[in-house]
Protein backbone atom coordinates (compact mmCIF):
# COMPACT_ATOMS: atom_id res chain seq x y z
CA UNK A 1 0.00 0.00 0.00
CA UNK A 2 1.52 3.73 -0.79
CA UNK A 3 1.97 6.19 1.98
CA UNK A 4 1.80 9.63 1.17
CA UNK A 5 4.16 11.92 3.28
CA UNK A 6 2.93 13.87 5.66
CA UNK A 7 4.17 17.41 3.32
CA UNK A 8 2.67 15.86 0.61
CA UNK A 9 -0.73 15.43 2.01
CA UNK A 10 -0.21 19.37 3.96
CA UNK A 11 1.25 20.72 0.31
CA UNK A 12 -1.41 23.04 -1.65
CA UNK A 13 -3.12 21.29 -4.29
CA UNK A 14 -2.99 23.06 -7.81
CA UNK A 15 -4.61 26.74 -7.66
CA UNK A 16 -7.92 27.00 -9.73
CA UNK A 17 -8.80 29.63 -11.90
CA UNK A 18 -10.67 31.64 -9.10
CA UNK A 19 -8.02 31.41 -7.27
CA UNK A 20 -5.39 32.96 -9.16
CA UNK A 21 -7.65 35.59 -10.33
CA UNK A 22 -7.98 36.68 -6.41
CA UNK A 23 -3.72 36.01 -5.95
CA UNK A 24 -4.00 38.71 -9.13
CA UNK A 25 -6.32 41.02 -7.95
CA UNK A 26 -4.31 40.89 -4.45
CA UNK A 27 -1.36 41.54 -5.92
CA UNK A 28 -2.78 44.20 -8.20
CA UNK A 29 -4.25 46.12 -5.35
CA UNK A 30 -0.86 46.12 -3.25
CA UNK A 31 1.21 47.65 -6.07
CA UNK A 32 -1.47 50.66 -6.35
CA UNK A 33 -1.17 51.05 -3.00
CA UNK A 34 -0.93 55.17 -2.89
CA UNK A 35 1.33 54.83 0.29
CA UNK A 36 4.24 53.29 0.31
CA UNK A 37 3.99 49.80 1.38
CA UNK A 38 6.45 46.49 1.92
CA UNK A 39 6.73 43.56 3.46
CA UNK A 40 9.08 42.32 6.05
CA UNK A 41 10.08 38.75 7.03
CA UNK A 42 10.49 37.08 10.25
CA UNK A 43 14.24 38.54 9.86
CA UNK A 44 13.12 41.91 9.15
CA UNK A 45 14.49 41.82 5.67
CA UNK A 46 12.31 43.28 2.71
CA UNK A 47 10.70 40.62 0.64
CA UNK A 48 7.83 42.88 -1.25
CA UNK A 49 7.10 46.28 -1.94
CA UNK A 50 5.23 48.05 -4.09
CA UNK A 51 5.71 51.27 -6.56
CA UNK A 52 4.99 53.98 -4.27
CA UNK A 53 7.92 52.31 -1.84
CA UNK A 54 10.37 52.29 -5.15
CA UNK A 55 9.48 55.85 -6.40
CA UNK A 56 10.13 57.43 -2.96
CA UNK A 57 13.46 55.19 -2.73
CA UNK A 58 14.37 56.80 -6.26
CA UNK A 59 13.06 60.52 -5.03
CA UNK A 60 15.23 60.50 -2.15
CA UNK A 61 18.64 59.11 -3.28
CA UNK A 62 17.61 55.83 -1.07
CA UNK A 63 18.84 53.36 -4.24
CA UNK A 64 19.39 49.86 -3.66
CA UNK A 65 18.90 50.58 0.57
CA UNK A 66 14.77 50.47 0.50
CA UNK A 67 15.16 47.06 -2.12
CA UNK A 68 13.84 43.57 -1.51
CA UNK A 69 16.48 41.60 -0.05
CA UNK A 70 17.28 44.62 1.99
CA UNK A 71 16.88 44.08 6.38
CA UNK A 72 14.77 47.01 6.70
CA UNK A 73 15.53 46.34 10.89
CA UNK A 74 19.01 47.06 10.52
CA UNK A 75 18.53 49.52 8.16
CA UNK A 76 16.38 51.29 11.12
CA UNK A 77 19.51 50.30 13.57
CA UNK A 78 22.24 51.79 11.50
CA UNK A 79 20.06 55.27 11.16
CA UNK A 80 19.64 54.85 15.13
CA UNK A 81 22.95 54.87 15.45
CA UNK A 82 23.84 58.21 13.63
CA UNK A 83 21.47 59.92 15.95
CA UNK A 84 17.96 59.34 14.06
CA UNK A 85 15.83 58.64 16.59
CA UNK A 86 12.98 58.65 14.82
CA UNK A 87 14.47 55.00 12.88
CA UNK A 88 15.06 53.63 16.33
CA UNK A 89 10.92 54.66 17.09
CA UNK A 90 9.87 52.96 13.80
CA UNK A 91 12.39 49.77 13.87
CA UNK A 92 10.73 49.24 17.55
CA UNK A 93 7.22 49.68 16.57
CA UNK A 94 7.94 46.86 13.98
CA UNK A 95 10.44 44.33 16.08
CA UNK A 96 6.54 45.05 17.93
CA UNK A 97 4.42 43.91 15.99
CA UNK A 98 7.33 40.69 14.24
CA UNK A 99 7.60 39.51 17.94
CA UNK A 100 4.11 39.06 18.68
CA UNK A 101 3.89 41.82 21.67
CA UNK A 102 0.73 43.58 20.16
CA UNK A 103 -0.60 42.25 16.53
CA UNK A 104 0.01 46.14 14.84
CA UNK A 105 1.79 49.17 15.62
CA UNK A 106 0.66 52.96 14.48
CA UNK A 107 3.56 55.59 14.71
CA UNK A 108 3.70 59.19 13.61
CA UNK A 109 6.72 60.65 12.68
CA UNK A 110 8.73 63.17 11.15
CA UNK A 111 11.16 62.42 7.92
CA UNK A 112 12.46 65.96 7.10
CA UNK A 113 14.44 66.52 3.76
CA UNK A 114 17.09 69.32 3.20
CA UNK A 115 14.09 71.02 1.45
CA UNK A 116 10.61 70.40 2.83
CA UNK A 117 9.22 69.45 6.70
CA UNK A 118 7.41 66.13 6.12
CA UNK A 119 5.22 63.93 8.34
CA UNK A 120 4.34 60.10 8.19
CA UNK A 121 2.17 57.59 9.52
CA UNK A 122 3.72 54.29 9.91
CA UNK A 123 1.10 51.02 10.21
CA UNK A 124 3.19 48.32 10.87
CA UNK A 125 0.50 44.71 10.98
CA UNK A 126 0.80 41.55 10.97
CA UNK A 127 0.19 38.94 8.46
CA UNK A 128 -1.17 35.81 10.33
CA UNK A 129 0.29 32.68 9.28
CA UNK A 130 2.99 33.90 7.20
CA UNK A 131 5.39 35.41 9.78
CA UNK A 132 5.22 38.73 7.95
CA UNK A 133 4.43 41.89 8.74
CA UNK A 134 3.16 44.62 6.08
CA UNK A 135 4.40 48.07 6.61
CA UNK A 136 2.44 50.96 5.28
CA UNK A 137 4.14 54.42 5.64
CA UNK A 138 1.12 57.30 4.37
CA UNK A 139 2.33 60.79 3.93
CA UNK A 140 0.50 62.90 6.94
CA UNK A 141 1.83 66.12 6.34
CA UNK A 142 -0.98 67.73 5.42
CA UNK A 143 -2.76 66.56 7.78
CA UNK A 144 -0.07 67.55 10.54
CA UNK A 145 -0.17 71.49 9.27
CA UNK A 146 -3.21 71.72 9.16
CA UNK A 147 -3.46 70.56 12.79
CA UNK A 148 -0.39 73.01 13.43
CA UNK A 149 -2.24 76.14 12.12
CA UNK A 150 -5.33 75.10 13.81
CA UNK A 151 -3.55 74.99 17.31
CA UNK A 152 -1.66 78.18 16.19
CA UNK A 153 -4.94 79.78 15.60
CA UNK A 154 -6.40 79.15 18.50
CA UNK A 155 -3.28 80.23 21.04
CA UNK A 156 -2.84 83.54 19.32
CA UNK A 157 -4.20 86.84 18.81
CA UNK A 158 -6.40 86.87 15.21
CA UNK A 159 -5.42 90.73 14.52
CA UNK A 160 -1.52 91.25 16.03
CA UNK A 161 -0.66 87.05 15.78
CA UNK A 162 0.56 87.82 19.47
CA UNK A 163 0.29 84.99 21.80
CA UNK A 164 -3.69 85.16 23.56
CA UNK A 165 -4.47 85.01 26.95
CA UNK A 166 -4.59 81.39 26.97
CA UNK A 167 -1.50 80.89 25.73
CA UNK A 168 0.14 84.11 27.75
CA UNK A 169 -1.31 81.76 30.99
CA UNK A 170 0.17 78.51 29.72
CA UNK A 171 4.17 80.12 28.93
CA UNK A 172 3.50 81.85 32.63
CA UNK A 173 3.00 78.80 34.08
CA UNK A 174 6.08 77.13 32.84
CA UNK A 175 8.23 80.17 33.60
CA UNK A 176 7.48 79.81 37.20
CA UNK A 177 7.93 76.02 37.06
CA UNK A 178 10.99 76.50 36.14
CA UNK A 179 11.79 79.85 38.27
CA UNK A 180 10.64 77.16 41.50
CA UNK A 181 13.02 74.33 40.27
CA UNK A 182 16.01 77.00 39.97
CA UNK A 183 15.62 79.11 42.97
CA UNK A 184 18.44 81.74 41.64
CA UNK A 185 16.10 82.84 38.79
CA UNK A 186 13.17 85.22 38.63
CA UNK A 187 10.51 85.34 36.12
CA UNK A 188 9.25 89.34 35.33
CA UNK A 189 5.97 90.50 34.04
CA UNK A 190 5.18 93.55 32.30
CA UNK A 191 1.82 94.72 31.41
CA UNK A 192 1.59 97.64 28.53
CA UNK A 193 -1.51 99.92 28.29
CA UNK A 194 -1.55 101.48 25.22
CA UNK A 195 -3.21 104.81 25.44
CA UNK A 196 -4.12 106.77 22.62
CA UNK A 197 -5.28 103.95 20.49
CA UNK A 198 -8.96 104.40 21.63
CA UNK A 199 -8.21 108.05 20.51
CA UNK A 200 -7.15 107.23 17.22
CA UNK A 201 -10.08 104.47 16.74
CA UNK A 202 -12.47 107.55 17.04
CA UNK A 203 -10.45 110.08 14.80
CA UNK A 204 -9.55 107.52 12.09
CA UNK A 205 -11.76 104.17 12.00
CA UNK A 206 -11.48 101.39 13.76
CA UNK A 207 -9.04 100.24 10.89
CA UNK A 208 -6.30 102.62 11.39
CA UNK A 209 -6.84 102.06 15.65
CA UNK A 210 -6.59 97.95 14.38
CA UNK A 211 -3.22 99.13 12.40
CA UNK A 212 -1.72 100.54 15.00
CA UNK A 213 -2.20 97.87 17.50
CA UNK A 214 -0.47 95.43 14.82
CA UNK A 215 2.29 98.06 14.58
CA UNK A 216 2.68 98.55 17.78
CA UNK A 217 2.69 94.41 18.56
CA UNK A 218 5.88 94.60 15.96
CA UNK A 219 7.61 96.95 17.81
CA UNK A 220 7.43 95.33 21.27
CA UNK A 221 8.99 91.82 19.59
CA UNK A 222 11.57 93.33 18.46
CA UNK A 223 12.38 94.28 22.15
CA UNK A 224 11.95 91.07 23.61
CA UNK A 225 14.09 88.34 24.07
CA UNK A 226 14.27 84.91 22.44
CA UNK A 227 12.01 82.92 25.33
CA UNK A 228 10.21 85.79 26.51
CA UNK A 229 6.52 86.14 25.45
CA UNK A 230 4.79 89.01 23.91
CA UNK A 231 0.90 88.39 24.42
CA UNK A 232 -2.34 90.32 23.85
CA UNK A 233 -4.01 90.51 27.61
CA UNK A 234 -7.70 90.57 26.20
CA UNK A 235 -9.40 92.44 23.75
CA UNK A 236 -8.26 95.80 24.83
CA UNK A 237 -5.47 97.44 23.99
CA UNK A 238 -3.42 95.67 27.13
CA UNK A 239 -0.43 93.54 25.79
CA UNK A 240 1.75 91.63 28.66
CA UNK A 241 5.58 90.55 28.75
CA UNK A 242 6.26 87.28 30.70
CA UNK A 243 10.00 87.42 30.71
CA UNK A 244 11.71 84.43 32.47
CA UNK A 245 15.04 84.67 33.92
CA UNK A 246 14.90 88.54 34.25
CA UNK A 247 16.28 90.41 37.23
CA UNK A 248 14.20 93.27 38.87
CA UNK A 249 17.22 95.87 37.10
CA UNK A 250 16.96 94.18 33.45
CA UNK A 251 12.79 94.42 33.64
CA UNK A 252 13.00 97.96 34.74
CA UNK A 253 15.30 98.79 32.22
CA UNK A 254 13.28 97.36 29.32
CA UNK A 255 10.23 99.00 30.80
CA UNK A 256 12.09 102.08 30.31
CA UNK A 257 12.75 100.84 26.42
CA UNK A 258 9.01 99.90 25.94
CA UNK A 259 8.06 103.23 27.49
CA UNK A 260 10.90 105.03 24.58
CA UNK A 261 9.99 102.62 21.75
CA UNK A 262 6.35 103.48 22.23
CA UNK A 263 5.99 107.16 22.04
CA UNK A 264 8.26 106.99 18.87
CA UNK A 265 5.77 108.97 15.72
CA UNK A 266 5.21 106.60 13.25
CA UNK A 267 3.79 107.32 10.09
CA UNK A 268 -0.31 105.60 9.76
CA UNK A 269 -1.23 106.43 5.54
CA UNK A 270 -0.96 110.30 5.29
CA UNK A 271 -0.88 111.30 9.43
CA UNK A 272 2.20 110.81 11.92
CA UNK A 273 0.96 109.26 15.33
CA UNK A 274 2.28 109.31 18.82
CA UNK A 275 1.28 106.65 21.23
CA UNK A 276 1.96 107.06 25.08
CA UNK A 277 2.13 103.76 27.22
CA UNK A 278 1.31 102.79 30.88
CA UNK A 279 3.65 99.93 32.13
CA UNK A 280 3.07 97.83 35.00
CA UNK A 281 5.68 95.48 36.64
CA UNK A 282 5.77 92.71 39.09
CA UNK A 283 8.94 90.37 39.53
CA UNK A 284 7.58 86.35 40.27
CA UNK A 285 8.41 85.28 44.02
CA UNK A 286 9.08 81.44 44.90
CA UNK A 287 5.73 79.76 44.89
CA UNK A 288 3.58 82.18 43.39
CA UNK A 289 0.97 81.82 40.34
CA UNK A 290 0.61 83.06 37.45
CA UNK A 291 -3.23 84.90 38.03
CA UNK A 292 -1.47 86.17 40.98
CA UNK A 293 1.45 87.88 39.22
CA UNK A 294 -0.20 89.26 36.29
CA UNK A 295 -2.55 91.18 38.92
CA UNK A 296 0.48 92.50 40.92
CA UNK A 297 1.13 93.86 37.94
CA UNK A 298 -1.77 95.28 36.70
CA UNK A 299 -2.33 96.87 40.34
CA UNK A 300 0.97 98.50 39.12
CA UNK A 301 0.01 99.80 36.20
CA UNK A 302 -3.36 101.29 37.89
CA UNK A 303 -0.98 103.00 40.49
CA UNK A 304 0.96 104.10 37.48
CA UNK A 305 -1.79 105.62 35.37
CA UNK A 306 -3.17 107.82 38.76
CA UNK A 307 0.29 109.24 39.30
CA UNK A 308 0.54 110.24 35.79
CA UNK A 309 -2.66 111.54 35.54
CA UNK A 310 -2.09 113.44 39.01
CA UNK A 311 1.17 114.80 37.08
CA UNK A 312 -0.98 116.32 33.95
CA UNK A 313 -3.33 117.47 36.31
CA UNK A 314 -0.73 119.60 37.91
CA UNK A 315 0.82 120.46 34.93
CA UNK A 316 -2.22 122.09 33.52
CA UNK A 317 -2.61 123.76 37.04
CA UNK A 318 0.96 125.41 36.11
CA UNK A 319 -0.05 126.46 33.36
CA UNK A 320 -3.07 127.91 33.93
CA UNK A 321 -1.82 129.99 37.43
CA UNK A 322 0.87 131.16 35.22
CA UNK A 323 1.14 134.99 34.45
CA UNK A 324 0.87 135.43 30.72
CA UNK A 325 4.09 137.66 29.34
CA UNK A 326 1.20 140.10 27.52
CA UNK A 327 -0.09 141.00 30.55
Amino acid sequence: MAVRHASARNAPGPMTDGSVRRARLAAAAFAALPCEAAVIDSDGVIVLVNEAWREFGRRNGAGATCGIGVNYLQTCERAAADGDMNAAAVGAAITAVLEGHAPQAVLDYPCHSPSEKRWFQLRASYLGGHRRVLVLHDDITARVQENTALRNDTMHDPLTGLANRALLHDRLAIALADANRRLETCVAVLVIDLDDITDVTASHGPLAGNALLRLMARRLEKLVRAGDTVARWGNDNKIALVLPGCTPSAARELRKRVTEAIAAPLLLGMYEVSVTACTGIAIGRHGQDGIDLLTEADHDLIDAKAHRGLDRANTKTDVADRPSSTA
